[in-house]
Order: C-alpha cells, then structure tokens, then sequence
C-alpha cells in the first residue's frame, strides 16, 4: 500500500491592502490641522495687536513733544484746529490732511490757549487701557470717550472707561 501525505498549500492571502486612508483618519487630520491653524491666527492677531499698541504709544508722545517743541517761546497755542501733518511722526497716516492712526481711528489737535489736546480716535477695547494708561509727557488731563479721567489713570479705571467697542482718547498737555 502506498501512502500519500496530503500536503496543505499555502495560498497567498489575497491582496485586500488598503490604499488611502479611511474617513475617520482624514476627519481626524483635519480637526488637529484646524487646530493648529485656529491657534496659529490667535498668536499672530496677539502679536500684531501689541504691535499697533507700542506704535501707538510711540506716535503720541513723539506728536506731543513735538508740539510743544514747536510753540516753545510762545505764549499760546492758539485757539481751534491746529492739527498740523508737519507736527506727527511719519509713520501716521495722512490722507489729504486727514491723519489717521493705526487703527484708522481719526487723530487731530485742539487747541486752548496755553494747553493742546490730543484726540486718539478708534482705539479698539482690548488697546485702549495699554494707550491710556500712557505717561505722556506734561500731561495736564486725559478723556477716554468724552469722561475725564483722574490723574494718573489706573489700569482699572481705563478698563472700566474703555467699552466703546472703538474708543477716543484725548491727551491734555501744556
């Protein structure tokens, strides 16, 4: 008698490999890409935001100074609008004669005799307090949307001033 060996043959599996990736993998890649995004906008707004609010602070005690520089010797400002370009940094926008700072808020000065005042247009609420809390130079008062404010304003006395949404902010100097 002859005996047969049965032998198993192994077959490769068949080739059911996957190519691609399944849904729940691209939702999930999606949601951490969006994360990253989302949290990429919140930095740069922050970073861009404190940017306009040192250039701000900059502007307004370079546009004071230079005032008072340029009436040193006289015994008046005079009295009205004498917002002149030729008194403001460069850096602030002058659109045919209308200035314009960083946040396109209008800026202009008024003048009262022996005291000027600064006026700081559409500051929004998350800058305004960093602006009014400002120590500009021979400040004499400060208005945040029309309140005077007492001297030196506290951060909580700006915030509690500064919910206009977009906020004026006058500078009182002599």
């Amino acid at each position: 008698m002859t005996q047969q060996t049965n032998k198993m043959i192994v077959l490769p599996s068949s080739q059911n490999k996957q190519a691609g990736f399944t849904l729940i993998e691209l939702l999930v890649g999606i949601a951490i890409g969006l994360i990253f995004i989302v949290t990429g906008l919140s930095i740069y707004n922050m970073v861009s935001s404190g940017g306009k609010e040192l250039a701000a602070q900059s502007q307004i005690i370079a546009t004071i100074t230079n005032y008072q520089n340029g009436y040193n010797g006289q015994n008046t400002y005079g009295v009205g609008n004498i917002t002149a370009a030729k008194y403001f940094p460069t850096d602030i926008k002058n659109n045919g004669g209308n200035l314009t700072n960083g946040w396109n808020g209008a800026v202009s000065v008024i003048a009262a005799n022996t005291v000027f005042t600064l006026n700081w247009g559409g500051v929004p609420d998350n800058s305004c307090t960093k602006i009014a809390i400002l120590k500009a130079p021979s400040l004499q008062g400060l208005a945040i949307n029309g309140n005077a404010q007492a001297l030196p304003v506290t951060t909580a006395a700006a915030d509690a001033a500064c919910t206009a949404g977009t906020n004026n902010i006058a500078y009182t100097s002599n």
